[in-house]
């Protein structure tokens, strides 16, 4: 049969056919072990027609998703839903039935395969059931775009979950609510942040992503237009959240969904504490930089000393941005003059 190939290692023979590719590269089944040529043929084909019609009864190897990763998750899905599913594909997908093409998975394949990771990790109902989600958009994309006849997710379902899950949910009573927030009274990144989140109900992600311009102070009104998310860097290294190592960066993006696009009214408790919250920090970390060239001004300074000391490639940058009358200058300026006056 043309599909299998005979090879001797030795004093045995192999049998070796080719099967799914992994991300583009070839991928093979084989068996050694077999000691006439004639024996390793038969078993070869009996592994191929087997692969052919079921999948099943040979060194199972990776089936690449990564055509439905690239041409709709990318397209469609928001970057920490990609992370998730990318990880499920990798972890538990390709792991258990990436040996199959996709033209031979089958509905009792893929049924089985969601009874045995219920069976064999007790994941929750839930990430069971994210599972379950990227099982069937795959395949589903793969029916939509002819890549396959029929579509073998159709029908597929979860085990019965006997105790229902718990209800994570806590509800703070007043009490907890003023634990919490005297807690931090003196961090006021994490005290504004969750007397926002306990008046007005907005997820953790639409609270960091606020900017004073989306505070109408006057019509006493929040707008939820974006949303913080967490990215790892291009070229990174596969190191999270180590000191000294980090490869992620914060980036505003899009809301999660339409409807999370809103403007929601606020009381006055809020209001107030915002607008105290930004009359008491004025401030930004470059403001530092700015006042301490301004300092060494005033003190007379030598401008290409603070140039040098700033890191400026040259002086006519220092000038520019850091030569600024204050008060005090102008002051020296005047009383300068009015000793010229004097001779006068």
């Amino acid at each position: 049969m043309s599909n299998v190939t005979i090879q001797k290692r030795g004093k045995y023979y192999q049998y070796k056919f080719e099967i799914a590719k992994v991300d583009g590269k070839r991928k093979f089944a084989n068996k050694s072990g077999f000691k006439t040529k004639a024996e390793a043929e038969r078993e070869g084909i009996i592994a191929y027609n087997n692969y052919i019609n079921t999948g099943h009864d040979f060194e199972p190897s990776d089936m690449s998703y990564s055509y439905w990763i690239k041409n709709y998750c990318y397209m469609n899905l928001k970057y920490h839903t990609i992370e998730a599913y990318s990880s499920i594909v990798k972890n538990h997908i390709k792991p258990n039935i990436g040996f199959y093409k996709i033209s031979q998975i089958t509905r009792s394949t893929l049924q089985e395969f969601i009874n045995n990771i219920y069976i064999k990790k007790s994941f929750s109902k839930n990430f069971l059931n994210n599972i379950k989600k990227v099982v069937r958009g795959s395949v589903t994309y793969a029916y939509e775009n002819d890549l396959i006849k029929t579509n073998p997710s159709i029908g597929l379902k979860l085990p019965k979950y006997d105790v229902p899950p718990n209800d994570p949910a806590h509800i703070f009573t007043n009490e907890e609510i003023n634990l919490i927030l005297n807690r931090f009274k003196n961090n006021h990144c994490v005290y504004y942040a969750f007397l926002t989140a306990y008046c007005t109900g907005l997820r953790a992600s639409e609270v960091f992503a606020l900017t004073w311009n989306d505070i109408d102070f006057r019509n006493k009104t929040i707008s939820v237009n974006k949303n913080i998310l967490k990215k790892n860097q291009a070229g990174g290294t596969k190191n999270r959240h180590i000191s000294g190592k980090s490869t992620t960066v914060w980036y505003f993006g899009t809301c999660k969904t339409e409807t999370s696009y809103r403007t929601i009214p606020i009381g006055d408790t809020l209001l107030n504490a915002l607008k105290t919250y930004k009359k008491d920090i004025p401030c930004r970390f470059h403001d530092f930089r700015d006042t301490h060239a301004i300092k060494l001004i005033e003190s007379g300074a030598d401008i290409k000393s603070v140039s040098k000391r700033l890191g400026h490639r040259n002086i006519d940058i220092t000038y520019n941005i850091y030569v600024r009358v204050t008060e005090k200058m102008e002051k020296e300026t005047a009383d300068k003059f009015e000793t010229i006056c004097k001779f006068l």
